[in-house]
């Protein structure tokens, strides 16, 4: 086991030793947001071990929900409907930064996309698109730009994709 590894173990017993008040939920999900990138499956495990019903209010069942879309699909489980990522849409919709924007029109077109519905899927991407330049995560940026190249792919639209360029 590696130091980065014993220290991401360490972390995550820690957490499973605070109660579940909502300072402490909320002090997991920052948690869980700055590892997900790197440990996937440890975030869904984190993320699956906050008791929903313990959430309290609008902005952290948003963070929440956001991040559980986030480790799913990191994780290569496809949801193929809405009612993970719902709450993060409703409440991004008004509310965040431009990246929480993008990254909650992002994830609901993934589950669009999962379920083959290529039109919506487009749809909540290009509305994703419209937070593009606000946006501070790159990554993610690309992640919803080469997600778009496969969808134009996948319905032949090759110049769309840009695939000769």
């Amino acid at each position: 086991m590696t130091i980065g590894m014993r220290y991401h173990f360490l972390l995550f017993v820690l957490l499973f030793a605070l109660s579940c008040a909502p300072d402490a939920i909320y002090s997991r999900l920052e948690t869980i947001e700055t590892i997900i990138e790197e440990y996937p499956d440890s975030a869904l495990i984190m993320i699956r071990e906050i008791p929903s019903n313990q959430i309290t209010n609008k902005k952290s069942l948003a963070i929440y929900s956001l991040l559980h879309a986030m480790a799913l699909d990191k994780n290569h489980i496809d949801i193929t409907s809405d009612s993970v990522i719902s709450p993060a849409l409703s409440y991004y919709r008004l509310h965040g930064s431009s990246d929480d924007k993008m990254k909650a029109f992002y994830y609901r077109g993934v589950a669009e996309n999962n379920a083959s519905d290529w039109e919506e899927a487009l749809n909540f991407y290009v509305r994703a698109e419209r937070f593009e330049d606000k946006c501070n995560d790159r990554i993610a940026v690309g992640r919803l730009h080469k997600a778009k190249m496969l969808i134009y792919k996948d319905i032949f639209e090759f110049e769309k994709a840009d695939l000769e360029g």
